[in-house]
């Protein structure tokens, strides 16, 4: 910003008009006003009498439009430091997709991030604060730090931000101010910025220096070191609390005691009246030595603030600034609690500002250096200007370090950032047939910002009088669906069974519940299907018991003998199947009611005819021809076709001599000379020794061989 620059430090005791123009000397002064409060309208530095404080600037600008005989509109304004707040915000935002990052989520991110810091400052009281500006400390992805999130990838993004607020209603009473002298507000700094920028330039801040601009409410206080400014500060005291200690102890008007402060330097004689009409003389020794504990308590709140600030070790200087850095002793007693040598703590003026010149006279000590600083700060970018925008047919009034984009605007208005980016819907899940299935929500639907109609993002530059235009998002809606869309398509068919024709509908259930293919789903339901593609599953889906399949035991000849059987059978299109068979539509089934295979005598024993006796010799099975039977079935005759039923007793009656050890020899391939090495035959019958005489009946484990 260049040209000439009119300021006004608007301060607790007076107003002080500042115009001037920047040259190839510096900054040139063309005139200067300073400007009592007549009443106490400010207080600590905050307006507490608008009209009251209106006056006394009207009369400022009035006064410098007669010398310059040229109207002045805009002005360059500060607030108090003591109204000044930072705060740190966090914000993270759930990425639900694996697309690359993009530059406007992030900002959106520490807008957000911005907000979180805002809603922490407003938690503190009920003023309204108002986001001057941020600055971010860090990023992350999926919690591991990093410099830039743009372009990456991730499911969680993170910023950290320190934001700086100024209280709604300092901006507000200082636009109030001004409005009534018909000014605009060109520009807006802050008291500590504007002091440091003239008083400790950034070639001078590699030292540890404290700045103290002690004025008549509050005392502010900025440190340095290492090239920048490490903090700010404020101690709720100053200049008029040593007024109110002369007050009490004279019983004096607040404007007398104010006259008799600035007395006792030079050292002299006074004279003064109280409010009961007493005059008072005294010499200025004896009226000091009444404020000194007032002196000393307020160095030793400064210190402490100082020492706080600064790590619990003195700076390498302190420079007292403002009217109050005036009050005899003060710079003694702060060094002493400082521990720094007295030549280390100084008042400076106006002499400190390089380059400064021009039209100086009404600038005169230490209180001419914060107006002179409003001045020259208006003219770089640490001043914040105004900007007069609509946000949703909503006025809102902007501050901004350059032209103020969108995001400031939305910041200024309090718009939930959050509601910039709709939110993708909550998937839905279910399990089918054990499986895990996920029907996705839909994508949420972006805010649509638009200026004067026109399209337009966060980082759109503003003009004054812009109109913004906000459509919040939209979260998508959660998945939904019905059971069709989780299955496969199940078909309805018709079978014929035992003659009758039947529909068969697949079975399918939810939580237990049967459902239909156009029932709703419900998220973490568990769906169970069941595929009628077998005679099994058809038969289990009419809830028909299948052919039930088992066994039965006899003994043949005293020996347990099972038989396997099925009770019932099924005829899949006239033939005989199994439960395994496949099943399609338009088949036909009958189901028998019998018992199959139906087992009869003759299927266990032959009705005549030689037996063969089934024996195992020397491990292997061999069947040898027996003698002609007789069948009895449970002690009675039999001939073959007699049904046989569990528990049954068939007997084999030989009508001939039973088989004896001897008869093996005629069927078996036998050497009666031993081999070599081997003399005695070993002869066993179910392991028990045996003679050529021993019967041999079914079933019967016989070893023969030599030994």
């Amino acid at each position: 910003m260049t040209g000439e620059i009119f300021a006004l430090d608007i301060g607790t005791r007076s107003v002080v008009g500042v115009v001037g123009i920047t040259n190839g000397e510096g900054f040139k002064v063309l005139e200067a006003e300073v400007v009592e409060h007549s009443t106490r309208a400010m207080l600590d530095g905050q307006i507490h009498d608008i009209e009251a404080v209106s006056r006394v600037v009207q009369l400022v600008k009035d006064r410098l439009e007669q010398r310059l005989g040229r109207p002045l509109t805009q002005v360059a304004v500060a607030a108090a430091g003591r109204a000044l707040r930072t705060f740190r915000g966090t914000a993270s935002l759930e990425m639900f997709s694996l697309e690359e990052i993009k530059g406007q989520q992030v900002l959106e991110l520490e807008l957000a991030a911005v907000q979180q810091a805002q809603a922490a400052l407003s938690d503190e009281g009920d003023l309204y604060y108002q986001c001057v500006g941020y600055s971010v400390v860090g990023y992350k992805l999926d919690n591991v730090p990093l410099t830039s999130l743009v372009h990456h990838r991730g499911s969680q993004i993170e910023a950290e931000v320190i934001a700086t607020f100024l209280p709604r209603s300092v901006v507000d009473s200082l636009y109030s101010v001004l409005k009534n002298c018909n000014l605009v507000m060109r520009t807006l700094t802050l008291e500590p910025i504007a002091a440091l920028n003239v008083v400790i330039p950034p070639n001078m801040r590699s030292l540890n220096l404290a700045l103290v601009d002690i004025g008549a409410g509050t005392s502010d206080i900025a440190l340095v070191s290492g090239g920048t400014i490490q903090n700010y500060a404020m101690v709720p005291l100053a200049g008029d609390e040593i007024t109110e200690c002369l007050c009490q102890e004279f019983v004096l008007d607040f404007n007398v005691g104010e006259q008799v402060k600035r007395s006792l330097y030079p050292p002299g004689p006074l004279a003064f009246q109280d409010v009961l009409g007493i005059t008072h003389q005294l010499e200025s020794s004896q009226v000091l030595g009444q404020i000194i504990p007032g002196v000393k308590s307020l160095a030793r709140a400064i210190a402490d603030k100082i020492l706080t600030l600064n790590n619990l070790k003195p700076p390498s200087a302190v420079v007292l600034i403002g009217g109050g850095s005036l009050t005899p002793a003060l710079p003694e007693q702060l060094a002493s609690c400082l521990e720094l040598p007295g030549q280390r703590v100084a008042v400076r003026g106006k002499e400190v500002i390089s380059g400064l010149h021009g039209e100086l006279s009404k600038l005169t000590g230490p209180e001419c250096i914060t107006p002179i600083g409003i001045a020259v700060t208006s003219l770089n970018e640490q001043a914040l200007n105004l900007l007069h925008v609509e946000v949703n047919k909503r006025p809102v009034r902007l501050f901004s370090l350059n032209a103020g984009s969108v995001a400031d605007a939305l910041l200024a208005a309090g718009f939930n950032l959050r509601k910039l980016h709709g939110k993708p819907g909550l998937a839905l899940t279910v399990t089918v047939n054990g499986e895990l299935k996920i029907i996705k929500g839909e994508l949420g639907v972006s805010a649509t910002i638009r200026r004067n109609q026109q399209i337009a993002d966060l980082t759109t530059s503003l003009q004054p009088d812009d109109r913004l235009e906000v459509t919040p998002a939209r979260d998508g809606a959660q998945g939904k669906g019905t059971i069709k869309d989780v299955i496969p398509d199940l078909q309805e068919f018709k079978v014929r069974l035992n003659g009758s024709d039947i529909k068969v509908v697949p079975r399918i259930s939810m939580n237990q519940s049967l459902v239909s293919p156009q029932t709703a789903l419900v998220d973490r339901a568990e769906i169970v299907w069941e595929p009628i593609t077998t005679v099994m599953g058809l038969l289990l889906y009419l809830e028909v018991d299948p052919p039930f399949e088992g066994e039965m035991e006899i003994t043949v000849n005293g020996h347990k003998r099972s038989l396997r059987y099925t009770l019932g059978a099924i005829l899949l299109n006239g033939k005989p199947v199994g439960t395994d068979s496949p099943v399609n539509d338009g088949d036909s089934l009958e189901l028998l009611d019998e018992v199959y295979p139906r087992w009869r005598v003759r299927d266990v024993a032959p009705q005549s005819g030689p037996v063969f006796v089934d024996i195992t010799l020397n491990g292997q099975p061999r069947s040898l021809p027996g003698p002609r039977l007789q069948l009895r079935l449970n002690g009675q005759p039999a001939y073959g076709d007699e049904p046989l039923q569990a528990g049954d007793q068939l007997e084999y009656i030989s009508s001939q001599q039973q088989l004896i050890f001897s008869d093996l020899f005629k069927y078996l391939d036998f050497k009666p000379a031993p081999p070599p090495g081997k003399s005695r035959l070993s002869m066993q019958i179910n392991s028990q020794p045996a003679e050529f005489t021993s019967p041999i009946g079914f079933g019967d484990s016989i070893i023969l061989d030599w030994e």
